[in-house]
Order: structure tokens, then C-alpha cells, then sequence
């Protein structure tokens, strides 16, 4: 996945001519979002096209917003889009669906089948929705090819084709039947040693070899309409670990396994009474329920902490709740994402009149909650009004739109400007409108009135002809320094792709230590200088010369000897954000651990 993310577009700072590691630049193609969904497995899943998310996550819901801002998110940004989702449900009571196979000789269980995706529990409703059938794959492959007399433990046959280690055999005369599984294979003398000894004689000809798998068949009935489809089946299955089909692994397989179901609690004896008692045979109307599923209790957002912390390890730039938007969910974002320092929240204002705290009957109402929660500092976060009606595949003749907040489609469009324009530029006002919009619910037309909620900070979405445009990005904040986006936007940037940095410390003397730290730093600057800007005149910074515009410290006012005598380099850079005042951020240049 590593290779799919996208930083700006700068020269590779591994290219330079002096033989020193370089930098990777930080991606800013990825956004997280908190979602409901249908269905979803509890960790973190990373998409990075519409369809992947959609079957992961169970598709539309008029319940929900969550798959309607996917859709926006990959109808703007395209192909080049990274998105981690977390799906919002309380899997502490939420619960799988389920059945439990008995063994065949009824003294136990076979296996555990769980509504599941791609090795893990899948919890909810929606599995209740699933039906299975195990059915006996019971295929002769041989005939015995000499007598075998009871109390062996040996069968020679006259073909060995299709059988494995750990393969479960019936051996039948038409009168006898006993089953085994084998242990070894003679290859040259077509010899089957068995896991134990006959009980009956058997003669050749006459006695029939017979390879024992089973096959998973899963169905799905439609919710909507009862209609059930067979949407997987799982052949020739084992439940011998050792063995190359064995079910855990076919079954469970992280990248090529199921998508609807996950199996728990193997017997893995390996023998003919310890298999799953089998279906009567494939059919839907012989297949067996699985029951139990529930969506658990409802999020509450003092628990939103807890969803957003899956999030930290991911290279996340920008991240939103798609579903709630009352204060405390805005809080909650707000105070995730400045102590993360590395990613945006963005926040979608409920529309006017819905029934939320805060409650919106105006423009006005607007201005007067946003006005006193502003201040002269640094916000990791930007607001934004609109609501937008799209196309709603679940939708009727009469009603074939559905309202949803336009947050999802905002992000993408944002990473898909950042990416064509550059992180140091404004990703608003550009002449390419947001895709996936059919119009916008009461949207701001007055001029003076769209003028004062941007200059306090709330971001707007107007229709200008056909197209949809942002037409600011700005912070809450007082700060004319931080007030935009992009400042913001560049210093994570920036900090983030300076954190890669690696000096070997067996490589370098000590003493060479700041000043090699100091000339990579430069490189890599002066190459996001130089590609980010008009022929560099206008710079990936601020306005001036590189020199100008961009600064490191790395003297002994930052790296007494002592310090450097335990290999840590310290860097402090400064830099002039796009069009703003200088600007400056603090790196410490380790030699394994890295900040």
C-alpha cells in the first residue's frame, strides 16, 4: 500500500548526486473517515477505489451517510485516493451471525461459521441475511490394486493422482466401508499408508478408492426483496491444517478469502468422525441460517476518542466523522486532530433546520456560534456549511435524490487540487468543479453574507453555471498567519516528510553529524522550492529567494557537544508559509527512532 501514496509534485530527493540517504516525501493522497456502514470489520480497512469499499463495507444505506461520502471522496479525487475507514459500531455488544456445524459423530463441534470478511468477524444485522450449505465432495480415485488383508495399514492402488498428505479416503467394497486419512505416499509402489489399521479385509478388483473433501456454499438473501444468490463457494476442503486446502486457510485468507463469512473453532483431528456433519446437499432450500447478528449499542460521542485512535498510525492528512454533527462530535475532532498535529478535521455543519445541537435557523446562527470559539492560534481543523443532494441508488422515481453532508466530497476534491496544484496552494476556487453534486441545500447567495462567514472562518460551497466550487479553505483561526489551509497544509507537509529523515550513524564522525543533517534538509527543500513554483520565482514557501525563505539551525545553540556525543542531531527549521510570516518547527534528527 506504501506505494500507492502520493506526496507533491517535487523531484525525488533520492536522486541527489551526494551518496547520503535521502528523504520520502509525506503522502497527501490519504484521508480517514469514521463511518456507519452496513457491515465492516472491526480493524481499520484501506480502500483505494469506490467498488473495494462498497462490498467491504455493504453498500448504500438511507440509514447512513457514510457510503454516500466514500462515494463523493473517489468520484473527485479518482484512482489517486488512499482512504482508511473506520466503521462506527460497538463491538463490544454488536455481535456476529452465526451457526455451528456438528461433528459426524455428534460429540462435539466441527466448526463455528461467522459472518465475516477476509479473516474476521464481520458484526451486525446484516449477516442474519446469510445462508450456508456443507456439502460432501466424495470423488474415487483409485482402485485397490491388491488385496489387503485386515489389520493392515497399507493400500497399493493403481493410481495415486489427486491424493496429498492428510487426504481423507473411503474404501469401499460395496459391502465395507472404513474411512482413513493418510499419512505418507510411495510415489514409485502407488502406496497409501493410513492413520490406521483395516478392520475388514478388501480384494482387488472390487474395492473402490474414494478422495473425501467438503465444499462451503454461501448465499445471500436480499433484504429488500427475499431474493437469495449464491455469491460464494469454497471446493475441496480439509479440516487437517496440515493440509494445502485446509479451511482455515482457504476460507480465512486475508487477501483471497471470504467476503461474506469467517470460520472459528476448527476441529483439526484430521479424521472422517471429526468433519462437519454435511448439508442433505447445495441447495438454498437445504442450507442452514446464520442467526444472532446485532448492530450493538448506540456510539456515543464521548467514545469517539477511542474510533479516532485507530486512525493514529496511518499517514493520514485529512480525517472526518461523517455521521455526526453536533458540538461534541465537533469537539471531539478538533481536539484529535491538534494533538495528532500531522492530519486536518474536517467538520461538516448540520444543515439548517435539522434537529442537532448546535441547531441552525440562519446564516446568523452560523456566525454567532462560530465568532467566540476563535482565537489568535494554530487549528488543525477547518468547518464547512454545505449539504448537497445526490444521486441516491436507492432512491424512486419521485424521490430519487438524497441529502448528505458534502464532507466526503470535499476531501477528495481537496487531495485531488493539492495534488495538480501543489500543497502550497490554495485547494479553492479553481475552475474544476465538485463532482457527484446534483445541487446544494440552502445555499449561501448572498454575496455579503457568503463574504462574512468565510472571513470567520466557515467554509462555503457555491454554483457558479453548472459547477459546484469552494470557494474558500481557511482555519477558524485569528491568525493571518493560519488562517489558510494551505499554510497548514504545507507545514504538515513539510515536518512530515522531514521526519524521514535517516543519517547512519556507523557511517558518519560524529562531529559531521549536524552539518550532513543539514545539507539533506536543504536538498530536499530546495527541490520542493523549485518544483512547487513557477520556475522558483514564487517558491513552494513563501515569497523570495530560497535563501529567503527557508532556514536551518543546527549549530551548537541546538547540539551541545554532549548531546551530539550520544548521536543525536538536532535541526530547527524555519520557513515562510505561503504567503504569510515566517514560520518555524523544531526537528530532532535521531539515529534509529526518529521524530
Amino acid at each position: 500500500m506504501a506505494d500507492l501514496y502520493i506526496g507533491v509534485n517535487v523531484k525525488d530527493a533520492q536522486t541527489l548526486s551526494l551518496r547520503r540517504p535521502g528523504l520520502d516525501n509525506a503522502p497527501l493522497n490519504t484521508a480517514g473517515f469514521l463511518v456507519y456502514s452496513v457491515r465492516g470489520i472491526d480493524d481499520v480497512m484501506v480502500f483505494s477505489d469506490f467498488d473495494s469499499a462498497k462490498r467491504a463495507l455493504g453498500g448504500f444505506d438511507n440509514n447512513y451517510y457514510g457510503m454516500y461520502a466514500i462515494k463523493g471522496f473517489f468520484d473527485n479525487v479518482g484512482s489517486n485516493g488512499i482512504l482508511f475507514v473506520k466503521r462506527l459500531i460497538d463491538s463490544s455488544s454488536a455481535l456476529p451471525s452465526s451457526a455451528t456445524y456438528q461433528t459426524r459423530d455428534t460429540l462435539g463441534t466441527a466448526f463455528e461459521i461467522k459472518a465475516g470478511f477476509r479473516g474476521q468477524v464481520d458484526r451486525g444485522t446484516w449477516g442474519n441475511n446469510l445462508k450456508v450449505n456443507v456439502v460432501d465432495e466424495v470423488i474415487v480415485l483409485s482402485n485397490l490394486a491388491a488385496n489387503a488383508s485386515s489389520g493392515a495399514n497399507q493400500i497399493q492402488v493403481d493410481s495415486i493422482d489427486g491424493y496429498e498428505v492428510n487426504d481423507i479416503v473411503k474404501i469401499d467394497n460395496g459391502t465395507n466401508t472404513e474411512y482413513f486419512y493418510i499419512t505418507s505416499i510411495d510415489e514409485q509402489n502407488l502406496l497409501l499408508t493410513l492413520n490406521g489399521n483395516l478392520v475388514n479385509s478388501y480384494s482387488s478388483p472390487g474395492t473402490t478408492i474414494s478422495r473425501v473433501r467438503y465444499s462451503i456454499y454461501v448465499y445471500y438473501v436480499d433484504p429488500s426483496n427475499g431474493i437469495p444468490s449464491l455469491v460464494e463457494q469454497f471446493v475441496s476442503l480439509s479440516s487437517n491444517p496440515n493440509h494445502s486446502r485446509y479451511v482455515g486457510d482457504i476460507v480465512n485468507n486475508t487477501e483471497t478469502g471470504s467476503s461474506f463469512i469467517v470460520i472459528e473453532n476448527i476441529d483439526i483431528t484430521g479424521t472422517y468422525d471429526k468433519m462437519p456433519s454435511p448439508n442433505i446437499d447445495s441447495s438454498f432450500a437445504n442450507s442452514t441460517s446464520l442467526t444472532g447478528g446485532s448492530n450493538g449499542n448506540p456510539i456515543i460521542t464521548g467514545n469517539l476518542p477511542s474510533y479516532y485512535a485507530t486512525l493514529d498510525k496511518y499517514p493520514i492528512r485529512f480525517v472526518a466523522n461523517v455521521e455526526m454533527f453536533g458540538e461534541s462530535a465537533y469537539e471531539k475532532g478538533k481536539e484529535y486532530a491538534d494533538s495528532m498535529k500531522d492530519r486536518v478535521f474536517v467538520f461538516n455543519l448540520p444543515d439548517l433546520g435539522m434537529s442537532s445541537v448546535p441547531s441552525f435557523s440562519s446564516f446568523d446562527d452560523i456566525i454567532s456560534w462560530i465568532k467566540p470559539k476563535r482565537r489568535s492560534v494554530r487549528y488543525y481543523s477547518m468547518i464547512v456549511k454545505d449539504w448537497v443532494n445526490v444521486d441516491n441508488p436507492l432512491g424512486t422515481a419521485l424521490n430519487p435524490y438524497k441529502k448528505v453532508p458534502i464532507v466526503g466530497h470535499l476531501i477528495g476534491y481537496m487531495i485531488d487540487q493539492i495534488l495538480k496544484k501543489g500543497v502550497h496552494r490554495v485547494p479553492a476556487n479553481t475552475i474544476e468543479s465538485i463532482k457527484g453534486i446534483v445541487n446544494i441545500s440552502n445555499e449561501v447567495i448572498d454575496r455579503a453574507k457568503l463574504t462574512e462567514l468565510v472571513e470567520n472562518g466557515i467554509n462555503v460551497v457555491s454554483t457558479i453555471s453548472n459547477g459546484f466550487y469552494l470557494r474558500s479553505s481557511r482555519t477558524i483561526s485569528l491568525s493571518r498567519i493560519e488562517r489558510y489551509l494551505n499554510t497548514i497544509m504545507t507545514l504538515i507537509y513539510v515536518k512530515e516528510s522531514l521526519k524521514g529523515i535517516m543519517i547512519p550513524y556507523e557511517n558518519y564522525p560524529t562531529e559531521s553529524l549536524p552539518a550532513l543533517a543539514e545539507q539533506v534538509i536543504k536538498d530536499w527543500a530546495k527541490n520542493f522550492y523549485e518544483s512547487s513554483s513557477n520556475g522558483g520565482a514564487e517558491g513552494g514557501f513563501g515569497q523570495g529567494s530560497f535563501d529567503e525563505v527557508f532556514k536551518v539551525i543546527v549549530d551548537e545553540s541546538v547540539n551541545p557537544k554532549p548531546q551530539l556525543a550520544d548521536g543525536i542531531v538536532k535541526a530547527l527549521v524555519y520557513f515562510v508559509p505561503p504567503s504569510s510570516p515566517a514560520e518555524k518547527i523544531l526537528l530532532e534528527v535521531g539515529l534509529i527512532d526518529l521524530i
